[in-house]
């Protein structure tokens, strides 16, 4: 039975995976449960020993996924159902919008973190080009998990405000999010956000 491991950091939080029914399944390890830090993954998925399973499990996951025309397109391009939860977090889980990290049990979170530095029109021409598909760079798999509908990207921008795309487990610094073109019925979606945030402030 395949599983992924869920990651605070690099810690060992616990493990997903799928039942009979293809219910997703979710245990916190000893390790997590006995850590002075620990936190839940969320209020229905308290800190037990309990296997926890149903739709609290399958909530929390899914909303970890991109959603709508971009959940559709990556799903079509990898060949993995869009209501296949568990393959997709198992391609796209590296890099999650929250504090916790989806990975095969194959990869560790990085020690060494690995970075493709890219310029800007190279990041305008992938969103033209992909409308958010990971890329496979340097053998190395770049993630695009995050939740929502627009499209984004993750990327570590240094001091020096050099743009790179994060590989493997590899941290990120920032989400983009340009305007969604190819959605007539949605325009200046960019602008809007912009406004919409400056108005929180």
């Amino acid at each position: 039975m395949k599983r992924l491991n869920v990651y605070y950091e690099k810690i060992l939080v616990g493990y997903l995976t799928e039942n009979d029914k293809q219910e997703l399944c979710f245990t916190y390890t000893a390790e997590w449960l006995q850590y002075d830090r620990a936190i839940a993954l969320s209020s229905n998925i308290y800190l037990s020993e309990k296997i926890f399973y149903g739709e609290n499990v399958q909530s929390f996951f899914e909303n970890l996924l991109p959603e709508g025309d971009i959940l559709d397109f990556i799903s079509q391009a990898v060949h993995i159902s869009s209501n296949n939860v568990f393959g997709l977090l198992e391609r796209f889980g590296g890099d999650t919008a929250g504090a916790f990290s989806i990975l095969p049990e194959a990869i560790k979170p990085a020690t060494d973190s690995h970075y493709l530095p890219v310029e800007k029109q190279q990041i305008r021409e992938w969103f033209q080009q992909t409308k958010g598909l990971p890329l496979n760079l340097n053998g190395e798999q770049s993630r695009m998990s995050l939740s929502g509908a627009q499209d984004k990207m993750t990327v570590l921008i240094d001091a020096a405000g050099v743009i790179s795309i994060p590989l493997g487990a590899a941290a990120s610094t920032h989400i983009i999010k340009p305007s969604i073109n190819h959605r007539l019925d949605i325009p200046h979606t960019a602008i809007n956000e912009l406004m919409l945030r400056s108005s929180r402030l």
